[in-house]
């Protein structure tokens, strides 16, 4: 998966750790799917969105990014269906891995590719 660069080395750098972690989730065989792996690649990658969104928040606010609370609201979204998923897994002991996979793809492409990219094209005008 192909994934635009913000310019912010720190920022780039944890996107790739999220998509590592998506081909974790993506590479579980079946048979480990609803076992401790799966909750523990969950939950981590529950804890790190959580860290990265407020680094990610925090680098906004800095630089004044004039549509953050848009993207604040994005990445609250984001992290409560992620939340549903484990939680999900901690009542049932069962989670909808492709409809998570789905939405890790979906959130990993449209909104790095997206909508960080306005973050990016931000953060070069401030450069320049």
């Amino acid at each position: 998966m192909d994934l635009n660069k913000t310019g912010h080395t720190v920022i780039d750098m944890q996107h790739m750790r999220i998509l590592d972690w998506f081909e974790k989730l993506e590479s579980i065989p079946a048979e480990k799917r609803f076992g401790p792996y799966a909750s523990a690649v969950l939950e981590d990658l529950q804890v790190y969105i959580q860290e990265h969104f407020e680094l990610e928040e925090g680098v906004m606010d800095e630089c004044e990014f004039p549509d953050l609370d848009r993207h604040r609201h994005l990445h609250s979204q984001l992290s409560g269906q992620v939340v549903s998923f484990v939680d999900q897994y901690h009542q049932t002991g069962v989670v909808d891995q492709d409809q998570l996979i789905k939405l890790l793809r979906d959130w990993l492409i449209r909104h790095i590719n997206q909508e960080d990219a306005k973050l990016a094209e931000f953060l070069e005008q401030q450069i320049h």
